[in-house]
């Protein structure tokens, strides 16, 4: 009899956490259905308790997404990316595109079920495939060996060869630890590939811009869909001022180059994760958490909570940007930019506490101008509420480990990085024009609007911890290698 009791008695504890389970998660999926009930007196969970607690995904989710006051609309109020893990679903069901699966994909969905990666889809990869695809047959194998010779002698890229499922490269000795970097994920997924050759760029600018003409023709032609902060506030960035003023060796043909970012709908490049993202990532393989930050270590600066957390917008970091000479225009460099704009503001703690990439009697009249400030480690930064982030020579690899931070991220950015669909403007970060008209005013609602601010951190922090994790950049790598092999022309 008292056996029986036990049995009723773990039968009512899994129902009561099955409810409570229940719940939870429907309070994470409120938004997504249009909920928009509004409770003023609940308040955003301390960061540690969101990310820390060991839980599965979508109840870490559902503890991370409380009723508030806000003035966000309720459908931007919500975490994304939670998918079904159905095992026994065809694979051709999680393959949204209009088109069968590459050959090979099975396997992807193999390695990725088990590492709790997204499965379905992958927009910002198809984007960057779209044009080595004829559209009259997008399964044809149109990458030539050509284009790929042609790729491979591009200097500062690394060719890589997988036979067998092991991996080789060709590169110059400067590059040959860039290049191993690298097979810390390349190793893991390639007993998953077929036997394939591609080449990797190791500069953090694209290398593709196809068209005719100049750069700046290519740029007023090529990239004429590509963003209004590109084609109206070009200027008002150092990667394009350099590059109109000193000329680029930028390619006219396109070519199947993987690089680490590129401005969307205008350079030709495959982007995949970059090689200094896989160096912090992968010393946290299996914790969920990546990079830099460590939000379930006690005392750690990132564990902070939200209100002691100084509320300024922080930024420290280098004149990176673009290359200055004598006579280069610099006071129009995003980052110099962003340093005269804060130099009044006490609510913003901005400056350089490094000159860079410049000459010596320019580095002098530039630091003469703008001042320097300490440098300040990357986790004490995250004793700020508010931090800036802005590209540097191009994208900003800060970016990631800065939304794991549990500080609300100011984002000014022309390109883009290869998650760049996994995240939304006022959802997971605030975005800023690249001439920063609205950046005091984006600073005001933030200070104005508390529980909103720090809502949109935790969202922002539970992306990082749920996808943007070193499984996932493996995935991202398998995914896009497997759809490249489908397109490349065999030997």
């Amino acid at each position: 009899m008292q056996r029986s009791h036990a049995t009723v008695s773990v039968q009512l504890w899994i129902l009561a956490l099955g409810i409570l389970a229940a719940f939870l998660f429907g309070a994470s999926v409120r938004p997504l259905l249009g909920y928009s009930g509004r409770h003023s007196a609940a308040k955003p969970l301390p960061l540690s308790s969101v990310l820390c607690a060991r839980t599965s995904p979508p109840a870490a989710v559902a503890a991370a997404a409380p009723d508030v006051a806000t003035d966000i609309p309720p459908e931007q109020l919500w975490v994304p990316l939670v998918e079904p893990r159905d095992s026994y679903r065809a694979a051709a069901d999680f393959y949204p595109y209009a088109r069968p699966p590459p050959p090979g994909f099975e396997r992807w969905l193999e390695y990725a079920r088990p590492r709790q990666c997204l499965l379905g889809r992958y927009d910002r990869l198809e984007a960057d495939l779209a044009p080595f695809r004829d559209p009259a047959d997008p399964g044809r194998r149109s990458i030539t060996r050509a284009a790929l010779a042609r790729a491979a002698e591009l200097h500062s890229t690394v060719f890589y060869h997988v036979r067998d499922g092991r991996v080789s490269f060709d590169a110059v000795e400067e590059l040959q630890a860039v290049a191993r970097e690298y097979l810390q994920v390349l190793d893991r997924i390639a007993p998953h590939l077929p036997d394939i050759d591609f080449v990797v760029n190791t500069l953090d600018t694209p290398r593709t811009l196809p068209g005719e003409g100049t750069f700046a023709e290519r740029l007023a032609t090529t990239c004429a869909n590509a963003s209004a902060e590109l084609t109206q506030r070009g200027e008002l960035h150092g990667y394009v001022i350099n590059s109109l003023r000193d000329g680029s060796d930028v390619q006219r043909e396109l070519l199947p180059v993987i690089s680490m970012t590129k401005i969307a709908s205008c350079h030709g490049d495959l982007v995949a994760p970059p090689w200094y993202h896989i160096q912090h990532l992968a010393g946290k393989r299996g914790q969920g958490l990546g990079l830099e930050t460590d939000v379930c270590r006690p005392g750690a600066p990132e564990n902070l909570a939200w209100h002691q957390r100084v509320p300024h917008l922080f930024f420290r970091g280098s004149t990176t940007g673009g290359l200055v000479r004598e006579g280069t225009p610099y006071q129009r460099f995003h980052r110099h930019r962003l340093v005269k704009l804060a130099a009044d503001d006490p609510r913003m703690d901005v400056g350089f506490s490094a000159y860079l990439q410049c000459e010596p009697e320019v580095c002098a009249e530039m630091e003469a101008q703008y001042g320097r400030k300490p440098y300040v480690p990357e986790r004490e930064a995250y004793r700020h509420r508010f931090l800036m982030v802005v590209d540097g020579n191009s994208f900003s690899s800060r970016l990631l480990w800065t939304m794991s931070s549990g500080s609300l991220v100011f984002r000014s950015h022309l390109f883009t990085e290869w998650y760049e669909d996994r995240i939304q403007p006022s959802v997971h970060y605030l975005p800023v024009r690249l001439d920063y008209a609205d950046l005091s005013e984006r600073l005001d609602w933030a200070l104005t609007h508390d529980a909103e601010a720090h809502v949109i951190a935790q969202q922002a922090a539970i992306v990082a911890r749920l996808h943007l994790r070193i499984e996932d950049v493996e995935c991202y790598w398998l995914r896009l290698l497997t759809e490249y092999a489908a397109l490349l022309q065999p030997e």
